[in-house]
């Protein structure tokens, strides 16, 4: 029986498929289309983590906190997340695992110098609380990683960045991804925070790529 070339090709790549996934999210550009800030623009950022698991399993989790600088916008303006901080996740992990995604967007409400100072205590305080939160759940089940980095996220944001006007909350994004059934090659997400006197897009990235 002669075979197809789409069945010739599925059988080569499961032949060649290590089981494991090279993984990459990289979130990409924020739309403001109306400030949360009244008087003028926005200092935007986005806090939280991508953790890596295997579901109802007590393997080690892979957590990566999620810190972004601020960004100055303004309504009508796009702009796009630098580096070092848009770069969220870029792992090897296996097909059968989990990528869960928590995270907040919020305006700094206080000058970007003072947030760059804190930068670094910002991190760790995210890997801290989202390393206690996820490792409280000795076998997770799927999407549960997500909301344990919800849950910790907004203290640890809060007790990072003493301000007499704390960072505003502007919304939160949750996703949970079989690594399985990710696409090979590059996906676009697009997730919107919205309230009642602000609305933004923000656009990220997943590269999925089979490796060694």
């Amino acid at each position: 029986m002669k075979l197809g070339s789409e069945h010739c090709k599925k059988w080569r790549d499961d032949m060649t498929d290590s089981g494991k996934r090279r993984v990459t999210i990289k979130l990409a550009d924020v739309v403001c289309r109306d400030t949360e800030d009244v008087l003028g623009a926005d200092e935007f950022f986005i806090a939280g983590a991508v953790v890596n698991y295997t579901p109802n399993s007590s393997l080690k989790k892979l957590h990566k906190p999620t810190a972004t600088k601020p960004i100055i916008i303004n309504t009508g303006q796009t702009r796009f997340f630098p580096e070092p901080g848009a770069t969220v996740f870029d792992a090897v992990v296996g097909k059968d695992s989990y990528i869960d995604i928590g995270w907040e967007g919020r305006d700094e409400d206080f000058e970007t110098g003072d947030f760059v100072k804190e930068y670094e205590v910002l991190l760790g305080a995210i890997t801290t609380a989202v390393g206690t939160a996820v490792g409280t759940l000795v076998s997770p089940g799927v999407g549960t990683v997500a909301g344990a980095i919800l849950g910790a996220i907004g203290p640890a944001v809060l007790k990072a960045l003493p301000s007499v006007d704390k960072p505003d909350l502007l919304g939160i994004h949750a996703a949970v991804y079989h690594v399985a059934k990710l696409k090979l090659g590059r996906t676009r997400i697009e997730f919107p925070l919205q309230g009642k006197s602000w609305d933004y897009k923000v656009g990220y990235t997943i590269d999925c790529g089979i490796t060694a």
